[in-house]
């Protein structure tokens, strides 16, 4: 199990540098063992594969953009034609578009002898530019605002994302046709990476968590589900539970469909039992993260050296031992604690 805890510790060591104390591998042994020693060793494993393959750390954050800022398609020619580009700094709630305009500025100063501040004075063409999209709820509610502020405008809107999860992506964006439908503003997309989260009862393919049903329910889960079911009774849908059976399912969260499991179970049932000792009373809240749909929870497992989402399982960022035994929060050790955003 070392191997992995140190490959844990090398990937995420810049998670909010600077921030909190720095990410070493006691940090993370303390939080492997939370789990029994049954399910430790595979956990271990297959979040040294996740934070390998899914965590972005600010040098491949600043490579990628780099990289994006280099088609002409998407943001014109910064350098012959910079008045004609303009970054929106529009989001109401986070710091994650602010963060990853100050990467995009460092990177017109080194390469395009240039800045934000010079660009834009005659725009014909505007960026929205972040980093993940998990619901589309901050997206929808920007871009609305930006369109009842701008609706008479004949321009280019290019909104750009290093990942988006596909089923809230699709969603979204047909929110935004309907937006700007009687409008001159042209929405174009891009996604660096996008991920498959399409609920469906066989599945191929699934980048999120979503745990099956285990053989036995303990007590939390019981609990939060009996929970949904109260959730929905004014509603004409049922709550989404778990996972159906996947047939020729193609793996590349984790290493393995059995590794898949373990992580899961393992997730669902401390999500199930931090929901219980919460005091939010939040009712988005779900063992396996944020989602507004009576559900075991988004599951999202993209993280970056920033932040970490809410809609990520509960047991990578819930919890703060430095509080008092009495609260809540002592009783779990986050392996990404979370700053939250206002």
């Amino acid at each position: 199990m070392n191997e992995y805890v140190r490959v844990i510790t090398d990937e995420i060591s810049d998670y909010r540098e600077g921030e909190i104390a720095i990410i070493d591998e006691e940090h993370v042994e303390r939080w492997l063992w939370q789990f029994t020693s049954t399910d430790r060793l595979i956990i271990a494993r297959e979040m040294a594969h996740i934070v390998s393959n899914f965590y972005l750390t600010k040098s491949e954050t600043k490579t990628i953009i780099k990289t994006i800022l280099q088609e002409k398609e998407l943001f014109g020619d910064l350098k012959n034609a910079p008045q004609k580009t303009k970054f929106l700094n529009i989001q109401q709630n986070g710091r994650s578009q602010i963060e990853l305009l100050d990467l995009v500025n460092e990177i017109l100063v080194e390469d395009y002898n240039t800045s934000l501040d010079d660009l834009g004075s005659t725009p014909n063409r505007y960026i929205y530019f972040d980093d993940c999209l998990f619901s589309g709820k901050r997206l929808f509610t920007d871009i609305r605002h930006w369109v009842e502020e701008n609706k008479e405008l004949d321009v280019e809107l290019q909104i750009i994302y290093i990942a988006c999860y596909s089923r809230n992506y699709f969603s979204t964006k047909k929110r935004i046709e309907e937006l700007t439908k009687d409008t001159q503003i042209k929405v174009k997309y891009f996604e660096w990476v996008e991920f498959y989260n399409y609920h469906k009862e066989t599945l191929q393919k699934y980048e999120c968590c979503w745990a099956g049903e285990p053989g036995t329910h303990n007590e939390d889960l019981q609990n939060y589900i009996a929970e949904l079911h109260r959730q929905c009774e004014s509603k004409n849908r049922g709550p989404r539970l778990f996972r159906g059976e996947s047939i020729g399912f193609e793996e590349t969260i984790f290493t393995s469909l059995e590794g898949r499991n373990v992580v899961e179970q393992a997730f669902l049932e401390h999500g199930s039992a931090i929901v219980r000792l919460s005091r939010n009373n939040n009712l988005l809240m779900r063992p396996l993260g944020f989602e507004s749909y009576e559900s075991l929870g988004f599951g999202a497992m993209f993280i970056t050296y920033r932040n970490i989402a809410n809609n990520c399982p509960l047991v990578l960022w819930w919890g703060d031992t430095t509080y008092p035994p009495s609260h809540p929060f002592s009783k779990w050790h986050p392996l990404f604690p979370r700053r939250i955003n206002n």
